[in-house]
């Protein structure tokens, strides 16, 4: 299967609001998404394309730092949905190792 890089940048995220549209823009969801954690698990963890998304999150621990317990949650989500997903992978990048969700 063919794969499609994505990367979100925490390091720019400046609120909860943002970081949904920025994920909204890189991933091109539809119009009808919701910007929220539900919608946002919802189209993830069904997403079933003949692409994989890989989608790398770089900054975590600044994203967490600018915007506080709504980035944890944000990830968390990611998290979750890529366990369900097997079209969708999360990465993260934090102090230049590379974590996979299985780590």
């Amino acid at each position: 299967m063919n794969e499609q890089v994505f990367v979100f940048d925490g390091s720019k995220v400046y609120d909860l609001e943002h970081a949904h549209r920025v994920l909204a823009s890189l991933l091109d969801f539809p119009s009808y998404y919701g910007h929220n954690l539900d919608a946002m698990f919802d189209l993830l963890s069904t997403y079933n394309g003949m692409v994989k998304i890989v989608l790398v999150v770089i900054f975590p621990v600044d994203f967490i730092f600018n915007v506080g317990d709504d980035a944890r949650r944000f990830l968390s989500v990611l998290r979750q949905a890529a366990a369900y997903s097997p079209s969708y992978e999360l990465r993260m990048i934090i102090n230049e190792y590379e974590l996979s969700v299985d780590d």
